[in-house]
């Protein structure tokens, strides 16, 4: 489990708004980050498991990058935090991140309704493979969303926390894919999209 101190998390984003708590029920402490970014020292993740709890803080869209390069360039996957999140078919969603542009609206297929606590703390597990993730939200025995090709254009790189949310219990377990294949469903999808990677 990852220490959620300052001595573990540096600032990427001007003046964040945050705060590192220990609290009774977090023995490893606990980040609410009301504004800005964060991001992991010293790691850098390629496939396996991440899994966290996080709490929304406000009508936002918080949520987590992996593989990052650098602030520019990486994986993101993030929960639209509205009061009727659970009822929406783009409760949460997946989205790469080139070259500043974080391409949500050009995937839409990457997006789905999830059992989400808009109010209330919420457990998200991510499946890393090659091209592949599969996430699952809370309780899910099935994945709450299946990403058949990641498009970012890193492979490995470090974790960076977004606000509005608290944030608790971060376990990063390399290599643990559950036998998720790496080869993408679909090596189209990016093509189709007109998208062009420099």
């Amino acid at each position: 489990m990852i220490l959620m101190t300052s001595s573990h998390w540096h600032p990427v984003s001007d003046k964040p708004d945050l705060q590192y708590v220990m609290k009774e029920g977090f023995p490893e402490g606990m980040i609410v980050l009301k504004s800005g970014d964060l991001a992991l020292n010293e790691l850098s993740f390629r496939d396996g498991t991440i899994e966290f709890d996080m709490k929304p803080l406000a009508d936002d869209i918080p949520g987590i990058r992996f593989r990052q390069r650098d602030h520019q360039n990486g994986e993101e996957f993030y929960v639209r935090s509205l009061p009727d999140c659970r009822a929406e078919n783009d409760c949460i969603q997946y989205s790469p991140v080139i070259n500043g542009f974080m391409l949500w609206n050009v995937y839409p297929e990457y997006q789905k309704r999830a059992p989400v606590f808009a109010d209330g703390w919420n457990h998200v597990r991510l499946v890393v493979s090659g091209k592949r993730m599969n996430v699952f939200i809370n309780d899910s025995v099935q994945p709450t969303l299946e990403v058949g090709e990641l498009l970012g254009d890193t492979q490995q790189g470090g974790l960076e926390l977004h606000g509005p949310a608290a944030f608790a219990n971060l376990v990063v377990t390399p290599g643990k894919t559950d036998g998720l294949s790496p080869v993408p469903l679909n090596d189209s999808i990016a093509e189709d999209a007109g998208i062009v990677h420099e």
